[in-house]
């Protein structure tokens, strides 16, 4: 499968984006539940940048799809 659940542990989401190595916007969600499951069976193989927006602060993770 080429999907991934995200679980919050302290805090909840408010967004998660998923941003490609050209800069283009290719998942952009507004949530409020406490996890989240992205399938990328869409996009290409390579590296993304996966942005997660809490009511604490954004964090930015490096992402690879093989």
């Amino acid at each position: 499968t080429h999907s991934f659940t995200l679980f919050p542990y302290t805090t909840l989401f408010r967004s998660i984006s998923v941003v490609n190595t050209m800069g283009q916007v290719v998942y952009d969600k507004d949530v409020d539940n406490e996890n989240e499951t992205i399938d990328m069976t869409q996009y290409e193989s390579g590296v993304y940048m996966l942005k997660i927006t809490t009511e604490n602060g954004i964090a930015v993770k490096k992402i690879m799809k093989l």
